[in-house]
């Protein structure tokens, strides 16, 4: 993405309307928006945190607090709100009485997700949460309100010109915000939301809660680029340098299955200091840099530490565009080996007549240098952000979307790990070499990371937009821990499928279905389930999951954020350790893919190895109970016993053995054979170590098998030349799908609950359903419902589900004769006569090839 440069005569007069709320997806941003917050203010418990409700409350003693977070990502830059709006929807209150809203003046946090266990009132806390906000404290554990329930003049300023409204019984509008919204958007270190009072009961739907969510309505439009002088705190760097774990030494090597599988044991260097001591005081050196067109007046600088100011405030002098000013701050360092949000250290500048600037770090966080090329950063800067706003901002984004926003069972807070920029160096060209692009080739183990941009690497500039620069984290996050998921996830028909074990060409994909920025994993919020409850990881429906309403993210999944939070305290150097914290015993119950358990199906393990497989691939077989269920196998680790790393992870016997710290080996290709047919499926190594954090000591996991319930009758299609009908009326061109040709694609009904219906004349007993295509859009998810002849429409029961179409057509695809493939659906066999297929998702053009209907075999 490059830098917008907009002309005055380009400039839109007519403002576009942006709606946030928790997930919404912003065109032309990413990740989607998840920084919305919300929580209620009690009275009656002060110093209980209730962020985790899926309901705001307002009343007497009660108060409501909201806050959006990150417009200046989401609308980009050269932006002006010109009108804003809050919409509540309504959960409970037949009379709402407004008693105020304000601008909140303080910081303040809504506080962890809850579990299941927790949820239950027996069970729940009866202490708040560590830097959640509360009745009494803005942030427990922390500073306080200087009025309980947010309300001194301290704390918010009242909003006189918002007006209340009802458009309807079910929902409440607060209008007039967009003057208070556009200072939130010039100035975001100051944007801390609203407070809100009602005089009678009334509750409405949180930004938890699955639908209905709160949202900031508003009005934008362009505005000329910002002209004069901007100053920005750039980063800020920690003078005393401890080293991070040295790679390069303590791995050992063995061989498994042909392939060298390196373990990083023990550094060379885990002995050395790693952390400032208890009480140390440190030397922290802020950079501010005029990043504007014009000089700057002198200015004033102020440093805080865990909210309070942190000395007297330092004098600026006039800076020239372009022109940097270090200041010097001293603080003692208090760490916490659990949580590393909890030291935060914010310095902050301002100057007449230009925006002000801050940014604020924590004392435990990991440490980066950069390093980028005199070429590239000159010409970085020519957009609307200069180079070190740009950097910085992609690093805000770990720490402020993917790091928070990334929830389970066993990180409710998300990741608590948080990243700094501790050195930023502009270098001449051709100094960055090596691999890495780094000064000279050589690493420095001062940081935790490092990136560089040489003269030649274009490519990243024309990334510099307000969006993640998804290959840019990605490889910062690899250095900082975690795995390429992408490595080993791909499609069916990618040429490492087709040597799966000796005579087997697998036309079965490896890809997860909720992935995350690392091209793997499962990024859904499984706190509501109880942790013992194995749910389904491949797109087949589960009363359960259906319920809870599980929503992935396109954050991090599960996995990666076990690896950030079970190595807090520990500096990197070293990647995937989190990939040996697997389960003492691990049993799989095999489903399919209507969710009957599969009894006697034979099974045969076919294992990765350095990313692919081959002919030799080395396998293992099981055979499943009366009631679907096997025990895993394990396998020696090959390190001479059960060693603890220096992280403090353990590499025991497991499936997978002697498992590549870079994920190599993890997963596994699985045949399962019954009488009625054979199927492929995935297990993968990050599903054992996401039960292991679930608490799963012994981990119940599913593995679902498109096979029918009983043989097929392969080469019949007794829906070839019957009738076909669809929602939207007669439509002669559907017949088409059913003249057994697939030679042409067919238009179909494209809005949500269209459906079309196949009439075979008299009832038979199915087994299949292919679905025919040659690549063209069709329904996101759907379902296939069936009824006999004496039935009606309205008595028809479901056949089977889809739940994405997009990851069924890339993983579990058949070749058709003349081009194409098809998708194939068995449901429990039924005899029936009319089968309906009924668009369950949003509306979307949609076309098919041909539809097939495979009779079981009779007898």
């Amino acid at each position: 993405m490059f830098f917008p440069i907009l002309a005055l005569h380009l400039l839109s007069q007519s403002p576009r309307t942006v709606e946030l709320y928790r997930g919404a997806a912003i065109e032309g941003v990413s990740p989607r928006y998840w920084e919305t917050e919300d929580t209620t203010l009690d009275a009656t418990g002060a110093d209980l945190n209730l962020g985790w409700q899926t309901e705001l409350y307002g009343g007497d003693g009660k108060t409501i607090l909201i806050q959006f977070r990150g417009l200046n990502r989401v609308l980009g830059p050269n932006k002006r709100v010109v009108g804003a709006s809050l919409v509540f929807s309504v959960a409970s209150g037949a009379k709402i009485t407004f008693g105020g809203i304000g601008r909140v003046l303080q910081a303040w946090n809504q506080g962890p997700i809850r579990t299941l266990l927790e949820m239950n009132p027996d069970n729940a806390p009866t202490v708040g949460d560590i830097g959640a906000a509360t009745w009494r404290r803005r942030r427990l554990g922390g500073p306080s309100w200087s009025h309980t329930g947010a309300l001194g003049p301290e704390d918010s300023q009242p909003i006189p010109e918002a007006s209340m409204s009802q458009p309807d019984q079910d929902h409440l509008e607060i209008d007039n915000l967009g003057g208070v919204v556009e200072k939130m958007l010039e100035q975001p270190f100051d944007n801390h939301g609203f407070v809100l009072q009602f005089k009678a009961p009334v509750s409405f739907y949180s930004a938890e809660a699955p639908r209905l969510r709160p949202r900031l309505v508003l009005q934008v439009e362009d505005a000329a680029p910002a002209a004069g002088p901007r100053l920005a705190v750039t980063f800020i760097e920690r003078k005393q340098k401890y080293e991070r774990y040295e790679s390069e030494s303590g791995v050992k090597v063995e061989s498994q299955d042909g392939q060298p599988v390196p373990v990083l044991e023990h550094p060379l260097n885990d002995m050395s200091k790693k952390w400032p001591s208890e009480g140390e005081e440190l030397v922290y050196i802020a950079h501010v840099k005029n990043v504007g067109d014009a000089a700057s007046a002198p200015f004033t600088a102020q440093a805080y530490v865990d909210d309070k100011p942190a000395g007297a405030s330092q004098q600026g002098q006039a800076l020239q565009p372009g022109e940097e000013a270090l200041f010097p701050i001293r603080a003692k360092y208090h760490g916490d080996p659990t949580d590393h949000r909890l030291q935060p250290l914010d310095f902050r500048v301002s100057a007449p007549a230009s925006p002000g600037g801050s940014l604020e770090i924590d004392q435990d966080a990991l440490g980066i240098g950069v390093f980028v090329e005199k070429s590239f950063y000159d010409r970085a800067n020519k957009g609307s952000r200069s180079f070190e706003e740009w950097i910085g901002g992609q690093v805000a984004l770990l720490n402020d979307v993917y790091f928070p926003y990334s929830r389970f069972s066993f990180a409710k807070d998300g990741v608590l790990e948080r990243l700094r920029i501790d050195h930023l160096e502009v270098v001449p060209d051709g100094t960055l070499q090596g691999p890495r692009n780094l000064p000279g080739g050589h690493e420095d183990l001062s940081y935790d990371a490092e990136l560089g941009f040489p003269a030649s690497d274009s490519e990243d500039i024309g990334r510099m937009g307000r969006s993640a620069d998804l290959p840019l984290l990605k490889r910062l996050l690899l250095q900082l821990g975690l795995v390429d998921f992408a490595a080993v996830t791909y499609p069916a028909g990618d040429a490492r499928l087709q040597t799966v074990g000796k005579d087997h060409n697998v036309s079965r994909g490896l890809e997860d279905l909720y992935p995350d920025l690392m091209g793997g994993g499962d990024t859904r919020d499984e706190a509501p389930l109880a942790t013992s409850y194995s749910f389904p990881y491949q797109p087949v429906s589960d009363f359960v999951v259906d319920q809870a309403g599980l929503e992935p993210t396109d954050l991090l999944s599960a996995s990666s954020v076990s690896e950030f939070n079970t190595d807090l305290s520990k500096r990197r150097g070293f990647q995937g350790d989190f990939l040996y914290d697997t389960p003492v015993l691990s049993l799989i119950t095999v489903y399919d893919y209507n969710g009957n358990t599969v009894p006697k199906a034979h099974l045969v393990f076919f294992q990765m190895a350095n990313g692919g497989f081959s002919a030799n691939s080395r396998f293992f077989t099981l055979t499943t109970t009366d009631d679907g269920v096997a025990t895993l196998f394990k396998r020696d680790p090959l390190t001479g016993g059960d060693d603890k790393l220096t992280t403090g992870h353990v590499l025991t016997s497991n499936p997978f053995g002697r498992i590549d710290s870079r994920g190599l080996n993890s997963v596994f290709m699985v045949k399962a054979t019954t009488a009625a047919g054979t199927e492929w499926a995935p297990l993968k190594l990050w599903q054992l170590v996401d039960a292991d954090h679930r608490g799963q000591k012994a981990a119940l996991l599913r593995l679902y098998f498109n096979l029918p319930s009983d043989p097929l009758d392969v080469g019949t299609d007794v829906a070839q030349g019957k009738i076909i009908s669809a929602s939207t009326g007669d439509q002669p061109t559907l017949a088409r799908l059913l003249d057994g040709a697939a030679s042409a694609e067919v238009q179909l009904p494209r809005e949500k609950d269209s459906w079309i219906e196949i009439d075979l004349g008299k009832d038979r007993t199915i087994g299949e359903v292919q679905l025919l295509s040659k690549g063209g859009p069709f329904w996101k998810s759907f379902e296939m419902q069936s009824y006999e002849t004496a039935q009606k429409p309205t008595e028809a029961l479901p056949w089977s589900k889809e739940l994405d179409w997009d990851w069924s057509k890339r993983n579990r695809p058949d070749p058709v004769a003349g081009g194409g493939f098809s998708v194939a659906y068995r449901g429990s066999a039924r005899r029936f006569r009319y089968l309906r297929i009924v668009n369950t998702g949003p509306a979307t053009d949609a076309v098919l090839t041909g539809i097939r209907l495979v009779p079981v075999k009779q007898g």
